[in-house]
């Protein structure tokens, strides 16, 4: 089940990005409390006068010393 929702969502996702006329990458770092942060990359896409965000990637970033 879990394989054909991310298949599908894949497959929306190339859909989404063979369509648009504009395609935004970018990425935020989020720090959390006990150093601990996420890394988030995601795209935006313009379809039909409306902005669509796409989640690319979401990491945990573990500090080490």
């Amino acid at each position: 089940m879990v394989e054909f929702m991310y298949q599908k969502v894949m497959r929306e996702t190339r859909v989404a990005m063979e369509v648009a006329h504009y395609v935004a990458l970018s990425y935020d770092e989020v720090f959390i409390v006990d150093n601990q942060s996420w890394l988030f990359i995601h795209c935006y896409v313009m379809h039909n006068w409306v902005r669509i965000l796409i989640l690319v990637s979401l990491d945990h970033v573990v500090e080490g010393s």
